[in-house]
Protein backbone atom coordinates (compact mmCIF):
# COMPACT_ATOMS: atom_id res chain seq x y z
CA UNK A 1 0.00 0.00 0.00
CA UNK A 2 1.43 3.37 -0.88
CA UNK A 3 1.79 6.21 1.61
CA UNK A 4 -1.21 8.22 0.31
CA UNK A 5 -3.59 5.28 0.69
CA UNK A 6 -2.23 4.55 4.16
CA UNK A 7 -2.81 8.18 5.21
CA UNK A 8 -6.36 8.03 3.86
CA UNK A 9 -7.10 4.81 5.75
CA UNK A 10 -5.67 6.24 8.99
CA UNK A 11 -7.62 9.47 8.55
CA UNK A 12 -10.85 7.55 7.95
CA UNK A 13 -10.20 5.40 11.03
CA UNK A 14 -9.53 8.51 13.14
CA UNK A 15 -12.75 10.16 11.92
CA UNK A 16 -14.76 7.02 12.60
CA UNK A 17 -13.29 6.79 16.12
CA UNK A 18 -14.07 10.45 16.83
CA UNK A 19 -17.67 10.08 15.66
CA UNK A 20 -18.09 6.89 17.69
CA UNK A 21 -16.69 8.55 20.84
CA UNK A 22 -18.99 11.54 20.42
CA UNK A 23 -22.01 9.25 20.03
CA UNK A 24 -21.04 7.37 23.18
CA UNK A 25 -20.60 10.64 25.07
CA UNK A 26 -24.01 11.89 23.91
CA UNK A 27 -25.59 8.62 25.05
CA UNK A 28 -23.93 8.92 28.48
CA UNK A 29 -25.13 12.52 28.90
CA UNK A 30 -28.70 11.53 27.94
CA UNK A 31 -28.57 8.57 30.32
CA UNK A 32 -27.39 10.79 33.19
CA UNK A 33 -30.13 13.33 32.44
CA UNK A 34 -32.74 10.56 32.40
CA UNK A 35 -31.53 9.23 35.77
CA UNK A 36 -31.49 12.73 37.23
CA UNK A 37 -35.04 13.33 36.00
CA UNK A 38 -36.20 10.00 37.45
CA UNK A 39 -34.62 10.84 40.82
CA UNK A 40 -36.33 14.23 40.85
CA UNK A 41 -39.73 12.55 40.40
CA UNK A 42 -39.33 10.22 43.38
CA UNK A 43 -41.13 11.03 46.60
CA UNK A 44 -39.03 11.29 49.79
CA UNK A 45 -40.36 7.87 50.82
CA UNK A 46 -39.35 6.33 47.49
CA UNK A 47 -35.88 7.90 47.73
CA UNK A 48 -35.45 6.56 51.26
CA UNK A 49 -36.58 3.09 50.18
CA UNK A 50 -34.21 3.10 47.22
CA UNK A 51 -31.28 4.07 49.44
CA UNK A 52 -32.28 1.44 52.01
CA UNK A 53 -32.51 -1.24 49.30
CA UNK A 54 -29.09 -0.32 47.96
CA UNK A 55 -27.55 -0.41 51.44
CA UNK A 56 -29.25 -3.75 52.16
CA UNK A 57 -27.75 -5.20 49.00
CA UNK A 58 -24.26 -3.83 49.63
CA UNK A 59 -24.08 -4.22 53.41
CA UNK A 60 -26.42 -7.14 54.08
CA UNK A 61 -28.69 -5.28 56.51
CA UNK A 62 -31.01 -7.22 58.80
CA UNK A 63 -34.76 -6.45 58.70
CA UNK A 64 -34.40 -4.40 61.90
CA UNK A 65 -31.48 -2.46 60.43
CA UNK A 66 -33.45 -1.90 57.23
CA UNK A 67 -36.34 -0.26 59.06
CA UNK A 68 -33.94 1.89 61.10
CA UNK A 69 -31.91 2.92 58.02
CA UNK A 70 -35.15 3.78 56.21
CA UNK A 71 -36.29 5.95 59.14
CA UNK A 72 -32.91 7.72 59.40
CA UNK A 73 -32.72 8.29 55.65
CA UNK A 74 -36.27 9.61 55.36
CA UNK A 75 -35.66 11.94 58.31
CA UNK A 76 -32.48 13.23 56.65
CA UNK A 77 -34.23 13.81 53.33
CA UNK A 78 -37.04 15.75 55.03
CA UNK A 79 -34.60 17.83 57.13
CA UNK A 80 -32.57 18.66 54.03
CA UNK A 81 -35.73 19.73 52.17
CA UNK A 82 -36.88 21.93 55.09
CA UNK A 83 -33.40 23.46 55.37
CA UNK A 84 -33.37 24.31 51.65
CA UNK A 85 -36.81 25.91 51.90
CA UNK A 86 -35.75 28.02 54.90
CA UNK A 87 -32.55 29.10 53.16
CA UNK A 88 -34.45 30.02 49.98
CA UNK A 89 -36.94 32.11 52.00
CA UNK A 90 -34.09 33.87 53.84
CA UNK A 91 -32.24 34.64 50.61
CA UNK A 92 -35.44 35.91 48.97
CA UNK A 93 -36.13 38.22 51.93
CA UNK A 94 -32.59 39.66 51.72
CA UNK A 95 -32.85 40.07 47.95
CA UNK A 96 -36.17 41.87 48.30
CA UNK A 97 -34.59 44.48 50.55
CA UNK A 98 -31.53 44.85 48.28
CA UNK A 99 -33.05 44.86 44.79
CA UNK A 100 -35.49 47.29 43.24
CA UNK A 101 -39.05 46.01 42.74
CA UNK A 102 -38.36 45.43 39.02
CA UNK A 103 -35.07 43.62 39.72
CA UNK A 104 -36.70 41.48 42.38
CA UNK A 105 -39.47 40.39 39.97
CA UNK A 106 -36.83 39.40 37.38
CA UNK A 107 -34.95 37.53 40.12
CA UNK A 108 -38.10 35.60 41.08
CA UNK A 109 -38.84 34.75 37.43
CA UNK A 110 -35.30 33.41 37.06
CA UNK A 111 -35.83 31.22 40.11
CA UNK A 112 -39.07 29.88 38.64
CA UNK A 113 -37.36 29.03 35.34
CA UNK A 114 -34.56 27.17 37.15
CA UNK A 115 -37.12 25.26 39.21
CA UNK A 116 -38.96 24.24 36.04
CA UNK A 117 -35.74 22.98 34.46
CA UNK A 118 -34.95 20.98 37.60
CA UNK A 119 -38.39 19.39 37.45
CA UNK A 120 -37.83 18.41 33.83
CA UNK A 121 -40.22 20.96 32.37
CA UNK A 122 -39.74 22.44 28.95
CA UNK A 123 -38.14 25.84 29.21
CA UNK A 124 -35.79 28.16 27.41
CA UNK A 125 -32.66 26.25 26.49
CA UNK A 126 -31.26 22.96 27.66
CA UNK A 127 -30.15 22.36 31.19
CA UNK A 128 -26.40 22.63 31.54
CA UNK A 129 -24.64 19.32 31.89
CA UNK A 130 -21.91 19.28 34.49
CA UNK A 131 -19.31 16.55 34.19
CA UNK A 132 -19.50 14.02 36.96
CA UNK A 133 -16.33 13.50 38.97
CA UNK A 134 -14.69 10.19 38.28
CA UNK A 135 -14.95 7.66 41.05
CA UNK A 136 -11.76 6.38 42.63
CA UNK A 137 -11.66 2.71 43.43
Amino acid sequence: MNLTKMKSVLLAAACFSAINLQAQNDQIVRSQADRSEQRAKLTPEQKAQKITDRMTEKLGLSPQQQSEVYRITLDGINKRRNHHERMRAEINAQMKTTLTAEQYQKFLKGQEKRAERRKGGKNEGPRRQHPRPTEKH
